[in-house]
């Protein structure tokens, strides 16, 4: 079933995601539906680089469980 980007909106915060050992931090929704993110090394290394998923074609997102905007005993980055 295809669901709108309104849909996906409702559905998913920005902030971490975790699935087994893998952690996602998902930016944005952008206008098709795609999903923003990076992973925890990316974040971590400050990388420019993220990456667009289509969330009717990979559901890492609807398997994994949302962990907050902050990574639980992580020290903050400064910005």
């Amino acid at each position: 079933m295809k669901r709108t980007p309104e849909e996906l909106q409702k559905q998913f915060k920005r902030g971490w995601y975790q699935k087994g050992k893998s952690l996602r931090f998902l930016h944005a929704l952008n206008e098709l539906g795609f999903m923003i993110y990076q992973t925890k090394t990316e974040v971590k290394r400050n990388s420019k680089q993220v990456t667009g998923i289509n969330p009717e074609f990979d559901d890492w997102f609807d398997k994994a469980e949302y962990i907050g905007f902050e990574l639980p005993g992580e020290i903050k980055k400064s910005s």
